[in-house]
């Protein structure tokens, strides 16, 4: 049987996602959890990281993270990740693709171009307490980071923010009257505070932009190396699935990709933090079978490029499908577009081995970060007010139901019964938490009904909130620990 340490109560905290303090969720860290266990979990809007389980309080929290799935049995490429796939045989074949245009160019540029990530968190901080002055939801477009050209930095600084202007559209969407001088001024001397002791400075606000300095810093020209691109030579391919275990090929991989792509300091991705993150899974591993040819568990799908290791996919092998993770890659191969090219090489992988679902964790329609898993189609949606599964074609097509009451948007499934695991309106709770609560005390399992009244006066609560977040199934399966 699958076993929860409980944490606690629904919590708020920092969401990745706007930046905002008013995420929540509940969680669940797992000792030891069974894939079917896991799937049913999916299934109710439950993700993992490393051991610990949780489910987003949509109705409450500041984004919407609506389960997403496509069906790879059924998936139809589109223009671009045709185009994609066809960059990459080309690339095998040694075919030179044509000359990158401009916004290739810039692209390309992007990846390379380092913004100190404590100057960014600065820049985060104040952008998101400005628009709290004026009740707007942080953005991330709201908080962009330019690096001059050398002959731009001469004149505006070493950076510029448009943040000003970026929140002065958005107050102005929903009616509010903003000064764009004022808004720059005060933006820029609450950045000036938090500039004390560091190498960097605003010096001057123009229009909606902020210009700053950062001493002792000359701006380079950053020009894309292109010659693995245009190289013209024939390469090699191969791939393979191996157990989630710890390999310092992999672990090097993940930390180039993390500084490069996601501008993470190197302090803190150290080895505990990548196995915490991708190679501790408490997921109990079972052995290939007819109905799983893969088996089931937690693995990473290694690609190669002429023998060099190009990129990871961390997939949880599921009985009706596998879980997309978390991907990474070589940095150095970002003209290949690895991100699209391995989304569509683990749907592939999802059908060719009799499975049926490509489950890609959350979608959030505010996101643009999060909005691309809706262009592998088809795709569905959970509603979680029914945790029944809805297109997301549908879903896009009118946004009143504020991605809460997604069963709305579909005549089929506006019809359909909530999931009967999850309707609990003919039970009595507390009974049912007292006749099923199964609890982990000293190595020995025991119902909730003989521990004394201290202990179910504790755990009583929590096995509610935990309750309505499994579904009655799911709560009978599980042993409990505290």
């Amino acid at each position: 049987m699958s076993a929860i340490r409980i944490l606690g109560k629904k919590q708020s905290g920092h969401c990745g996602y706007c930046n905002s303090n008013n995420f929540k969720t509940i969680g669940v860290v797992c000792e030891k959890m069974k894939p079917s266990d896991y799937e049913e979990m999916m299934l109710l809007g439950w993700r993992r990281c490393g051991d610990y389980y949780y489910k987003p309080d949509i109705q409450n929290s500041c984004c919407k993270l609506n389960t997403i799935r496509c069906d790879a049995v059924n998936f139809q490429m589109h223009k671009k990740q045709r185009k994609v796939m066809n960059k990459f045989n080309n690339y095998l074949q040694g075919t030179k693709p044509p000359n990158q245009n401009k916004r290739q160019q810039r692209t390309a540029k992007k990846h390379m171009i380092q913004i100190p990530s404590e100057f960014k968190n600065l820049v985060v901080k104040n952008v998101t307490e400005t628009m709290l002055n004026y009740n707007l939801e942080y953005q991330e477009n709201c908080a962009q980071v330019t690096m001059n050209s050398p002959k731009k930095a001469a004149q505006y600084g070493n950076y510029t923010l448009n943040s000003p202007l970026v929140i002065s559209s958005a107050a102005k969407k929903k009616g509010l009257q903003v000064n764009l001088e004022e808004l720059s001024q005060h933006l820029a001397s609450l950045l000036e505070k938090d500039f004390q002791n560091t190498s960097w400075s605003v010096i001057n606000t123009q229009k909606g932009f902020i210009n700053i300095k950062e001493e002792g810093k000359v701006n380079e020209e950053v020009k894309p190396d292109l010659s693995m691109e245009e190289s013209g030579e024939p390469h090699t391919y191969s791939w393979k699935i191996v157990q989630d275990d710890f390999s310092e090929e992999s672990y090097q991989l993940y930390k180039k990709y993390q500084i490069a792509i996601h501008k993470d300091p190197p302090s803190k991705l150290s080895e505990s933090q990548y196995t915490n993150f991708l190679c501790q899974s408490s997921l109990v591993r079972e052995q290939p079978s007819e109905s799983n040819k893969l088996g089931l568990g937690s693995f990473h799908i290694l690609h190669y490029i002429d023998s060099k290791l190009f990129a990871v996919g961390v997939l949880d092998i599921l009985p009706s499908g596998i879980s997309s993770v978390y991907f990474f890659y070589d940095p150095e191969y970002s003209f290949l577009s690895p991100g699209v090219w391995g989304a569509v090489q683990e749907i592939m992988l999802v059908s060719s081995n009799s499975y049926k679902y490509y489950y890609m964790g959350y979608f959030i329609e505010t996101c643009q970060k999060m909005r691309y898993k809706a262009e592998y189609l088809p795709s569905e949606l959970l509603c979680p007010q029914k945790c029944i599964w809805v297109p997301v074609q549908d879903c896009l097509k009118d946004k009143s139901h504020g991605f809460l009451s997604l069963h709305q948007t579909n005549q089929e499934t506006s019809q359909q019964s909530k999931n009967p695991s999850m309707d609990t309106s003919n039970i009595d709770i507390e009974s049912f938490i007292y006749s099923n609560a199964k609890i982990l005390i000293q190595n020995t399992v025991v119902p909730l009904n003989v521990i004394n009244e201290r202990g179910q006066a504790i755990l009583k609560d929590i096995l509610t909130d935990l309750l309505e977040a499994l579904g009655k199934s799911l709560f009978q399966k599980l042993i409990f620990s505290v």
